[in-house]
């Protein structure tokens, strides 16, 4: 099941088609930086970028000076209500995740028409966290970074484009 389009409320108008896409990103370190860097290349086509973040930043990589240098807006949180809040405030066309630490909410995912997510393995294998580490301990040939749609089941959305990458054998 694709992410379902919730249709504006009676205190909410819809907006005017003429408008940008919505994009909100979650994210975290590396990954995260390199989806906004990429979104940041299409400004003209977007009305606006928000991005939720974990209230720990990796250390080398803190996604508040990445979206102020990029004019986007981002909050860092935890709590699954106050996710909600900021995601229903924002009003996303489209959710993006990438290297998102916890599971996204079916509440959130429901907000918009589309969700996709940038997953470190080659899905189905090695769903979930540590997907890096199963790739090497169960000896695999090759990995990649699978884009698929999120569902509300972790990591199981229709795949939508895959990169492959050797792995050398150590």
């Amino acid at each position: 099941k694709l992410c379902t389009f919730n249709l504006p409320g009676p205190m909410e108008a819809p907006r005017p088609a003429s408008l940008g896409k919505r994009v909100l990103v979650f994210g975290w370190g590396a990954a995260a930086e390199q989806v906004l860097k990429e979104l940041s290349r299409f400004k003209e086509g977007l009305e606006a970028v928000s991005c939720i973040s974990h209230t720990s930043q990796a250390k080398d990589c803190d996604l508040r000076d990445v979206c102020t240098a990029l004019d986007f807006d981002c909050v860092l949180l935890d709590s699954n209500a106050d996710i909600l809040k900021a995601a229903s405030g924002f009003r996303p066309d489209l959710i993006v995740s990438a290297s998102y630490r916890k599971k996204i909410p079916a509440s959130v995912l429901n907000l918009c028409r589309d969700c996709v997510n940038f997953h470190p393995s080659l899905l189905p294998k090695h769903r979930g966290c540590w997907s890096g580490f199963w790739c090497i301990f169960e000896g695999d040939a090759e990995t990649g970074v699978t884009c698929h749609r999120m569902v509300e089941d972790f990591d199981a959305g229709l795949i939508v484009q895959q990169e492959r990458l050797p792995l050398e054998p150590s």
